[in-house]
């Protein structure tokens, strides 16, 4: 007699029937825990066992989790590569200001006339900000 047939079982809806010597035994499915009748969801993102690189986000699936490389970054999710805007020349830096790759993004700049002076602009932003370099 197979006791895992639908209905003849007390198995959570994310748990697996075992027909094992006449017996019906659960267990829970991968990315679940508890003992086959109860199965809890394992959230492996906020746990922080999960195998996404640090300059990814990792989001949660039903019993699984994606990794995604964040803005400014390339790769599958588990490795990530900062991705140079400089060099491949798609920054948004106006014509007479210099680049400058930092860690997920650029920076905007020009040297002024005055060796003393120097304007760093925000990235999509209009704020310009002078510095005295004393």
């Amino acid at each position: 007699i197979d006791k895992c047939l639908p209905g003849t079982h007390n198995c959570h809806a994310n748990a697996i029937c075992a027909n094992i010597n006449g017996n019906s035994t659960c267990f829970c499915k991968i990315g679940f825990s508890g003992d086959g009748v109860n199965c809890t969801y394992i959230d492996k993102c906020a746990l922080g066992t999960h195998n996404c690189n640090t300059s990814a986000t990792c989001t949660n699936n039903t019993g699984s989790f994606t990794c995604a490389c964040n803005t400014g970054f390339t790769g599958d999710g588990e490795s990530c590569t900062d991705i140079d805007e400089c060099t491949l020349g798609t920054h948004n830096c106006r014509n007479g200001l210099n680049c400058k790759n930092t860690n997920g993004d650029f920076t905007c700049y020009s040297s002024a006339t005055s060796p003393k002076l120097s304007i760093i602009m925000g990235i999509g932003t209009f704020l310009c900000i002078a510095m005295l370099l004393l």
